[in-house]
This record gives C-alpha cells, structure tokens and sequence, in this order.
C-alpha cells in the first residue's frame, strides 16, 4: 500500500521507525537471519489483537503517512467483531529481502508465528494480503478469507480522497485471511502420524 502513495525515503523511515517501537516491543515479530551474512532476510511483524498501540512519538506531519495510519485503522478497528474474538495475532506485514525470495522464507516465519500462537494461547492467526503472491502463501498454509476490503470504494475518512484505488490487489481488494490456531495443531498432530 505504501507503493501506492510513493513514499519517500524519508516518509518510509518515519514510518517503520514508529511502527517498529510500536510493534516489536509486543514480543510476537519474527524475522530470519542469513547466518553466513548475519544480515535479515524476512521479518514479520506480530501484533496481538488485544495491544493498545502508543501514540506518535511526534504526530505525522506527511499527508501520506496520515492516509497509511488511517487505513489501517479502518482495517483493524472492526476486528474484534468480525473474528468473535480479540485473541488474536496479527501477523503482518511479512517482509522478504529480494535476493532471498523463492526460498520459502515467508513461510516459514509464518510457521513460527502459529507456533507462538500454540504456545501463547491464542486462538486465531490473521494477516491482511494486499498481493497475489501473498493470497497464495496463506492459501497453501490453509489460511481462508474472512472479509475483502474493495479499495476502490474506500475513501479516507478525512479528505474523502480515493488514494488506494489504483493499488496492485487481487479483485481492488485486501483480504482479510485466517487460520484457526486448533486446525493448525490438528494438522501437526497428523503429520506426525
């Protein structure tokens, strides 16, 4: 979505920077290191479904990072409702290095992030997928859609502005995907069998 808004260098550090702080501290991020390098190749954000996010150190000054907080309060603000519960990990967004893609690095982080769940308690995992290629690795992991958000009838609550229209999305949508964390435990049970 910020490839949408063509962020600069400086709005994407801004942005990551108080995102990070946010985040991580929560304890649920996983990310996959290049032994040989000791470089990150993929990390994954982890955001539990009951966590009351901290304000801004600073408020946004960039128009553009206000429309990127705004949709993702649009995103999360009905969850609770729309899963039946707020024991939930947000596992989003995941994030591979592109000389490491293809080698299935997303999915394993995605692994570790159910296990967390197993042995957290937590009942769902859910991932907003704003990419086919990203519909496609939570379809392999049994990961089904609960809800498709049409970007091309949102507006932002404050200027009214369509600025997510002419996103890359399956069907002008972001889906809401799902995996219960109990079918996730069957399936490993089984294939221990």
């Amino acid at each position: 979505m910020a490839k949408c808004l063509d962020l600069s260098k400086a709005e994407m550090h801004y942005y990551a920077a108080n995102i990070t702080k946010a985040v991580i501290q929560q304890g649920a991020s996983f990310g996959a290191f290049d032994t040989e390098t000791n470089q990150i190749c993929g990390l994954a954000f982890g955001e539990l479904g009951n966590y009351t996010y901290p304000e801004f150190e600073e408020k946004p000054k960039s128009l553009k990072i206000q429309y990127l907080l705004r949709l993702e309060d649009y995103l999360e603000s009905n969850l609770k409702d729309d899963l039946g519960t707020s024991n939930y990990l947000i596992a989003d967004p995941i994030v591979v290095v592109p000389k490491y893609s293809n080698r299935r690095i997303a999915t394993k982080i995605l692994y570790r992030q159910l296990q967390f769940c197993v042995d957290r308690g937590i009942e769902l995992s859910v991932g907003f997928a704003t990419s086919v290629k990203a519909l496609s690795i939570d379809a392999r992991m049994g990961y089904k859609c609960k809800k498709k958000y049409d970007m091309l009838s949102y507006r932002d609550r404050c200027t009214g502005k369509a600025v997510f229209a002419k996103a890359e999305l399956k069907d002008n949508c972001i889906h809401l995907m799902y995996k219960c964390v109990e079918d996730y435990k069957k399936e490993q049970s089984n294939s221990r069998l």
